[in-house]
């Protein structure tokens, strides 16, 4: 979008040079057609305000989300200070355990490691007493086990819930970031939207200034054409006071005033029968239907149906909104392949699983191309041909080049081909 801004500034830039200069200028353009020329300006700064409109709604949006993903953060960092605080109750709970086991290790050592077990169980007098002396070693050797368990246990559950905990912060703040990184570029292309649309209203009082003088111009020279014609009708008046053949005269110019008459009359029938009859080519002309999109034409569909936002969108995380104008990546991607009749995911996590998988050699336009940013298949967009593809970028709807630059590092390689 700030691509399209800056050519749409350069170009009325160039068109300031047609006439800011008010001398030369007069004497090459009517007060009509500078009108002509505010009429453009006027239409471009309506275009230019619903275009700030756009991008102001778009920062509000994306300003939302990042108060909500703060949030996030503030809760998921809560819960890591929770974990640590479990961490260290754990830690000294899984100490105690260990001098616990090491104190029995001390004990079973200084009596005899396993042979003091043994001599327990041998000193029994009888079978009953044998008996419960077994079971009661058993118990020790099992508790033994048991408090080793527990310290592993205790020892992964750990681990884990921190690095589930710290995933979930690390893509909180990566999404925070680019977040951050789109408003920052909408609030740019805001600042050149309205720097735009200054200079077209200072361009639009140069042109009714302009207009004006124009319009002085044209009158001085109606009012000396007026003279030069009055005067002229004076002097033919007495010459024909002075000749017989007046009456004559004015026959004749009766007779040439009706001819023309008649003549400017028939041009005027033939010129609106000709009308008519262009009125309804034309209607016959737009009556004609549009054929059915057939399986061969969705690619081209879903290829070309996006560009009509090129410099007139905005990214918004999480939208799909045509009529403002408002897509996230997915979002615009599950609305062109709608356009063509098919129904797919509306998130990269789903979408990255649709269709099937081909290799790079192998892609061809229509195919849908992921990329890595703040997460695996973090973004996905509609594959062009020669390496260009199609997607609601940081700057809105935009073409992008995917071997070079920012997307070439971000490309995985994944490709899916949805159209058959």
């Amino acid at each position: 979008m700030k691509k399209s801004i800056a050519v749409l500034g350069a170009t009325l830039i160039f068109g300031t040079g047609l006439y800011t200069t008010a001398t030369p200028v007069l004497a090459e353009r009517s007060s009509s057609e500078i009108q002509l020329k505010i009429e453009e300006n006027r239409q471009e700064q309506a275009r230019v305000e619903q275009q700030i409109a756009l991008i102001e709604n778009a920062i509000k949006e994306n300003e939302k989300i990042i108060a909500a993903t703060e949030k996030d953060i503030k809760v998921t960092q809560e819960e890591i200070d929770q974990l640590n605080a479990d961490k260290a109750a754990i830690e000294k709970k899984m100490e105690e355990r260990n001098e616990l086991i090491k104190e029995r290790l001390r004990l079973m050592q200084q009596n005899g490691g396993s042979q003091a077990y043994l001599e327990v169980i041998f000193r029994s007098t009888n079978f009953t007493e044998l008996i419960g002396r077994t079971n009661a070693v058993s118990k020790i050797i099992e508790a033994d086990q048991n408090l080793i368990e527990e310290q592993k246990k205790d020892a992964q559950l750990l681990a884990e819930n921190e690095k589930e905990a710290q995933d979930k912060l690390t893509s909180l703040n990566d999404k925070k970031v680019e977040l951050e990184g789109m408003v920052a570029t909408t609030a740019e292309q805001k600042a050149q939207a309205e720097a735009l649309k200054q200079q077209l209203e200072n361009e639009e009082d140069d042109l009714l200034r302009e207009k004006r003088e124009a319009e002085e111009a044209e009158r001085r020279a109606m009012e000396e054409e007026l003279a030069r014609a009055l005067a002229q009708a004076q002097t033919q008046a007495q010459a024909q006071t002075q000749t017989q053949a007046q009456p004559q005269a004015q026959a004749q110019a009766q007779v040439q005033a009706s001819q023309e008459q008649s003549t400017q009359s028939g041009e005027s029938t033939s010129s609106s029968k000709s009308s008519k009859a262009n009125k309804k080519s034309t209607q016959i002309k737009d009556s004609s239907s549009t054929p059915s999109a057939s399986a061969s034409d969705a690619i081209s569909i879903v290829t070309s149906v996006g560009m009509k936002y090129i410099g007139n969108s905005v990214y918004v995380w999480g939208a799909q909104d045509p009529v403002n104008g408002y897509f996230d990546c997915s979002g615009f991607v599950n609305w062109a392949f709608k356009q063509a009749g098919y129904s797919i995911g509306r998130s990269t996590s789903s979408l990255s699983t649709e269709g099937t998988k081909v290799s790079v050699n192998d892609m061809r336009p229509g195919d849908l191309v992921f990329f890595d940013t703040y997460k695996k298949n973090g973004h996905v967009g509609i594959y062009l041909g020669n390496g260009k593809f199609i997607g609601s970028q940081s700057r809105g709807v935009g073409i992008a080049d995917m071997t070079s630059g920012y997307y070439k590092d971000k490309f995985s390689g994944h490709v899916r081909r949805i159209i058959k």
